[in-house]
């Protein structure tokens, strides 16, 4: 029996187009409409009492629960490649909340305090819809194939290097001797440049030769990361992160205060929006 009240269900409030057009999501994770959009639904109250978890919010479970919640056609969010990540957020914010969000901002010269009112609707129009060019040829001739950071390496990543700030500083309120702290410090650094390793074997997808030879095996690849130069290693991460402004919002522009001119501010500025799940849903 269909349940009489389904037509008061939630309905889909907005419809999207994402930045990876839906490549990069492995088989299975995502289904794309013909018209390549998915819907937004808006969040249920079960939703806002997971957002604001903080164990939920640090591991990303709760950005994960409300993005199946509100984009159902998002099967498995952990997948999802992070350039699509403000497209998502932000289209459940407007689903959820309306088109607008005041962003607390601090004007330039004078550092006064002020509220800027964002439009999200706008925000979604100047996030580039182009999916990234995924190549790259390094100087030896090698050509790499990419493909960005899935949102489930991204907050593993942070997660690990959140899990080693917290370690340094244990280390420094300590009775540790010297010698046992720079040991101490030592093995944390190793460990964080472990991660920019981790976070290079997760984006690269094969290795092409001068002599048209391609490696997909995992286990060649990570031998190929651990023993390339610095140089070449610097190439690679730059393109990784390269790849990672892909989807993301643009600065906005404010406008000084009239006071705030007068005291040498310019009368526009930049403001770059970070999304912090812990006000950005509140």
């Amino acid at each position: 029996m269909t349940n009489p009240l389904e037509t008061y269900f939630r309905q889909p409030a907005i419809y999207i187009s994402l930045p990876s057009q839906g490549k990069f999501w492995p088989e299975g994770t995502i289904d794309m409409a013909e018209n390549n959009e998915i819907a937004v639904y808006p969040m249920t109250a079960k939703d806002e009492i997971i957002m604001k978890t903080p164990d939920a919010l640090l591991s990303g479970k709760s950005t994960v629960e409300v993005i199946k919640s509100c984009c159902p056609q998002i099967k498995d969010p952990w997948m999802m490649p992070t350039i699509d990540l403000d497209t998502i957020l932000i289209a459940i914010r407007i689903a959820s909340y309306g088109e607008t969000m005041s962003v607390g901002v601090t004007v330039p010269v004078t550092n006064s305090n002020m509220t800027m009112d964002f439009n999200l609707v706008d925000a979604l129009d100047k996030i580039p819809k182009i999916v990234p060019n995924t190549q790259l040829t390094l100087p030896n001739g090698i050509s790499l194939e990419l493909i960005p950071t899935t949102y489930q390496m991204m907050t593993k990543l942070a997660l690990r290097v959140y899990d080693e700030q917290k370690m340094i500083q244990t280390v420094q309120d300590s009775t540790l001797s010297e010698e046992e702290k720079i040991s101490k410090y030592t093995e944390t650094f190793n460990k964080v440049a472990n991660y920019s390793v981790d976070e290079m074997l997760g984006c690269i997808v094969s290795v092409k030769t001068p002599d048209d030879k391609t490696v997909t095996e995992q286990g060649y690849i990570m031998e190929f990361v651990n023993n390339i130069d610095y140089a070449t290693s610097k190439i690679i991460k730059d393109a990784i992160n390269e790849l990672k402004t892909n989807g993301a919002l643009p600065n906005q522009k404010a406008q000084s205060p009239e006071e705030d001119v007068e005291k040498g501010a310019p009368e526009t500025f930049e403001v770059p929006i970070t999304f912090d799940n812990a006000n950005f849903f509140a």
